[in-house]
């Protein structure tokens, strides 16, 4: 899947997500330059990025908690 419908889909449910309440978001990235993008959408939808776990395929989880 595309990492912007998955962001689209995180944006749909975060209304229901309580303020400081964590969540992990998995991400089908390219290559590793191209996670910071990204990772500043994640940002702009008032989420804090604790952590970014990267196995060997092209996979992210974002670890992240709501401002």
């Amino acid at each position: 899947a595309d990492p912007l419908s998955s962001i689209k889909a995180l944006e749909n449910a975060l209304p229901a997500l309580k303020k400081g309440g964590m969540l992990m978001q998995v991400l089908k990235l390219p290559k590793k330059k191209d996670r910071e993008p990204i990772l500043k959408m994640l940002s702009s939808l008032g989420l804090t990025i604790i952590d970014v776990l990267e196995p060997e395929k092209k996979e992210a989880y974002v670890i992240a908690r709501k401002l």
